[in-house]
């Protein structure tokens, strides 16, 4: 694909191109003091941690934000740009202390990247770099290149799988005040915490094509997306944690897909080189909460989207020694796999994935839901505790948006993850934040032959159809 240049001075076009970022001096020291004075003029009192203005549920800074540096924009996008506009202007504060830190991710797909490419403009109104502590920005170099699939509302964040590999390839950028740092929205960035005495402050541009129509994406499953044309009052009126409540009727959808991209290890590794370590590959080993081991165990991807939610599940099966589940929050269901008949529609893409368990009962948690996992174990007729480990699979999860969690020590969850539970572990704590139906089989190493029923189909689709009015909820966070 061949777009058009974003800078105008070649060198820095062609850094920009191979690194995925570039760095060039912007403001001087007049207009670095002028643009401090006037946010600060601005800033509510009592800010602490990582400041985003954009994430403050006022919108009211963020047009006063978008006035203060629309002058500047003025000035130094024609030297700067091509022919590029601002869409979005916020400061990015790091106040003082370890609860700065800013996470691993990309930025949000702004334009068609099949013909256009957008960015970040990032300018630190303070030195930063490797021999500072005041939490300057890191990039991964070349990253922009591991996929194209488009970014936005709770969309899978496919190089989770693959963080500790990724952290060790984080470069601190020297960026002194004032100079900007470009970076494709597709780049992987961080920063750590800033542990000096004095508030790190930065000024956040995203920056498009004038000619580029913007768009924002929204995925309303762990494969499905709708695309938005929108216009820079979006960015200006629209809290990033409400526009799925807030997009539709005020910008028009112009588009509805399928996306059920992948991101494959061996592609990473060409891209960015094997491990430094004695691991083979970018997949390190998982860090698991206390009883909780990963298993070299990889079930099959399932390719669509699971036919159910968890209010058409119930917990079933009289005196079956299933989990019990209790919602925290959200909607949660489960079934005893031994009992449903093989023709049932919604058992399909994961009755294949329990052929060779001897019990699997399927849990799932609905997005924005959380649930415990009450894994006690049932009593055998000595009255002992069985001492076979329970195995949890994970059949399907929007990646990087589930964690599970034993007490308060969390893991993420990767989809066609297997994972072996000490049978001491009392309960698991599971959130799904992800846009699709988090899917579970939660299973016993060794147990009875399954009870083997007579339900016809027909009889079972009729108890779904009265069950489906079920819904296992909770309340409270």
């Amino acid at each position: 694909m061949t777009v058009a240049a974003t800078f105008r001075d070649p060198a820095l076009e062609a850094e920009y191109r191979e690194q995925g970022f570039a760095v060039t001096a912007l403001l001087d020291a007049d207009e670095i003091e002028q643009v401090r004075a006037g946010y600060r003029a601005l800033v509510p009192p009592g800010d602490h941690g990582l400041t985003i203005d954009y994430m403050r549920p006022d919108r009211t800074a963020m047009h006063e934000i978008a006035a203060l540096l629309e002058p500047v924009w003025a000035r130094h996008f024609p030297e700067l740009f091509t022919d590029h506009r601002p869409v979005l202007t916020s400061f990015i504060t790091k106040h003082p202390g370890p609860a700065s830190n800013m996470f691993l991710h990309d930025d949000r797909t702004l334009v068609d990247e099949t013909r256009f490419r957008s960015g970040t403009l990032w300018i630190p109104l303070v030195d930063t770099g490797p021999h500072l502590d005041n939490g300057g920005l890191q990039l991964i170099p070349k990253s922009h290149r591991l996929n194209d699939v488009l970014a936005g509302t709770d969309t899978p964040e496919l190089y989770r799988p693959y963080e500790a590999y990724l952290h060790d390839r984080l470069r601190s950028i020297p960026v002194p005040a004032g100079h900007a740092l470009y970076y494709d929205t597709r780049t992987l960035h961080a920063s750590p915490p800033n542990l000096t005495s004095e508030p790190r402050e930065a000024i956040g541009c995203a920056v498009a094509p004038r000619e580029a129509d913007l768009i924002h994406v929204l995925a309303t499953s762990r494969r499905h997306r709708r695309v938005y044309r929108i216009d820079e009052t979006f960015f200006l009126e629209v809290h990033p944690h409400e526009v799925d409540r807030h997009i539709d009727g005020r910008w028009p959808m112009i588009a509805e897909l399928d996306d059920d991209s992948r991101l494959d290890a061996d592609a990473v590794v060409a891209l960015l080189g094997p491990s430094d370590g004695p691991e083979e590959g970018p997949r390190r080993p998982v860090s698991t909460p206390p009883g909780v081991h990963a298993s070299a165990r990889r079930i099959p991807l399932i390719d669509e989207d699971p036919p159910f939610r968890a209010a058409d599940l119930v917990v079933e099966g009289e005196g079956a020694p299933i989990p019990r589940v209790e919602p925290v929050y959200g909607t949660v269901g489960a079934l005893d796999l031994r009992t449903e008949a093989d023709g049932d529609p919604w058992l399909r893409p994961v009755r294949p994935l329990a052929a060779d368990r001897p019990l699997a009962t399927m849990i799932a948690v609905d997005p924005r839901s959380r649930t415990h996992i009450h894994l006690d174990p049932p009593a055998t007729r000595r009255g002992r505790s069985r001492a076979e480990p329970w195995t949890l699979d994970v059949v399907d999860a929007s990646t990087g948006k589930v964690d599970l969690a034993v007490d308060d020590v969390e893991m993420l969850l990767d989809e066609s993850m297997s994972l072996d539970v000490d049978p001491r572990v009392p309960r698991l704590t599971v959130t799904n934040r992800g846009a699709g139906v988090l899917v579970l089989l939660v299973t016993r190493s060794v147990v009875p032959p399954p009870h083997v029923t007579g339900r016809s189909v027909g009889a079972r689709m009729g108890s779904l159809r009265r069950l489906a009015r079920t819904r296992l909820t909770g309340s409270g966070r």
